[in-house]
């Protein structure tokens, strides 16, 4: 079923993610932030380079996150298209969170949103994208049902609110 009808059923009441992903015209949505991308692997990765090409980018074996599932495609395979190039997306998960953990084990890449990387600084290393891909807008997105709610609009502004400290480094007003 499509996005709507879990949030009109109440199987999901709020969702963040890619605009792009979650843009429906019948669904009310709130612009949060823009956000680049870059290239994560794990801090041990064979990989040394003080920077990837689109060649080697392109040749090592990806994780593509794809939050609407099963996916192995994203924004930098148009790009890379126009290359003459193409990813080798091996696996696809539905999270950040489940891909950081792959990402950990093995010596796949992804592309994640800077701001999430930058928070995994730790664990896994960051490469600027050997591409120029557009930034992404991250958004939230509700369903009519909850549109009204005093409940659902103090928890939207909560995370709006939250959202900006996160991306900004100060509090929201």
């Amino acid at each position: 079923p499509a996005l709507d009808s879990y949030m009109a059923s109440g199987q999901v009441d709020l969702l963040v993610g890619c605009s792009e992903l979650i843009h429906n015209d019948r669904l009310h949505m709130r612009q949060l932030y823009q956000e680049h991308l870059v290239c994560v692997m794990r801090g041990d990765h064979p990989f040394h380079g003080d920077a990837l090409t689109p060649e080697m980018f392109s040749s090592m074996k990806h994780l593509i996150v794809s939050p609407m599932g099963g996916d192995f495609s994203g924004v930098s395979d148009g790009v890379l298209h126009k290359l003459n190039l193409s990813r080798r997306g091996t696996v696809s998960v539905p999270s950040f969170l489940v891909a950081e953990q792959i990402l950990c084990d093995t010596d796949l890449i992804a592309v994640f949103p800077a701001t999430l990387a930058r928070e995994r600084a730790p664990m896994l290393k960051t490469y600027p994208l050997p591409i120029s891909v557009p930034t992404i807008e991250i958004a939230m997105a509700w369903h009519e049902r909850t549109h009204q709610s005093p409940l659902h609009r103090w928890l939207r502004e909560q995370i709006a609110s939250v959202m900006t400290e996160w991306t900004t480094g100060t509090p929201a007003a």
